[in-house]
């Protein structure tokens, strides 16, 4: 009996012409990642970004603003100041702080100050005392000789004309003189120089004189007064 000789087939090294099924070292896809330390995580954007490269500082567009109008921030100090609110009121303007603490009806008027606080403050015992019509002392205590010349041409003066001026109402005669240091002058009546045809009856120590031919005034001691030979003539 003959027992049949089995042979394990033996795999045979491929011919010239066979085709290389094993990729060589040098094209085989690399398969190290750079740059990552683990596995990538899917990274959700919201709906409406762009992808694409960031813009670097240079190519980033402007977000100063220039030529803005709208208020600085709390805090940030500016170049000008807020308008203060001090000078608001019936102290703003101040018109006895340059006549000898006297002012007119008038002038207290303009200055926003009420009718109703002139009235109140010149009742007897008040701050303010009333020296002429429509003329007031707005200090207590008696005047003194200029301001009794000075009320006398604040009296004279038409009330929407500068008192001060010289151009509508001056001192003259011996209150002129007296002024002037003339001695043995008195210092009333004090005569005042208005300009005709403007006429205004006589109060107190004052005694407003019309005149068609207005002379050339000075100002003595912030008193409108004439000079010492028109003075000496009145």
């Amino acid at each position: 009996m003959i027992t049949p000789n089995h042979r394990t087939p033996t795999s045979r090294p491929p011919g010239p012409d066979a085709p290389t099924t094993r990729p060589t070292p040098a094209d085989a896809p690399s398969t190290t990642r750079t740059g990552t330390t683990g596995p990538r995580r899917a990274t959700t954007r919201p709906p409406g970004t762009r992808t694409g490269p960031t813009p670097s500082p240079a190519d980033a567009p402007s977000t100063t603003r220039t030529g803005t109008t709208g208020p600085p921030p709390h805090g940030t100090a500016t170049g000008t100041r807020s308008a203060s609110t001090r000078g608001s009121g019936p102290r703003a303007h101040r018109p006895g702080s340059r006549q000898l603490g006297l002012a007119t009806r008038h002038q207290l008027t303009a200055a926003g100050v009420p009718t109703g606080t002139v009235t109140s403050r010149t009742r007897p015992g008040g701050p303010w005392q009333r020296l002429l019509p429509r003329v007031y002392l707005l200090q207590t205590g008696p005047p003194d000789p200029r301001q009794r010349a000075l009320a006398a041409v604040l009296y004279a003066a038409p009330p929407d004309a500068d008192p001060l001026s010289g151009d509508t109402a001056a001192l003259t005669g011996g209150a002129a003189l007296a002024l002037l240091g003339v001695r043995e002058a008195p210092h009333t009546p004090a005569d005042v120089l208005i300009r005709a045809p403007r006429r205004l009856a006589a109060t107190g120590w004052a005694r407003p004189l019309p005149t068609s031919r207005w002379p050339r005034t000075i100002t003595v001691a912030g008193i409108p007064c004439t000079r010492p030979v028109r003075a000496a003539a009145d």
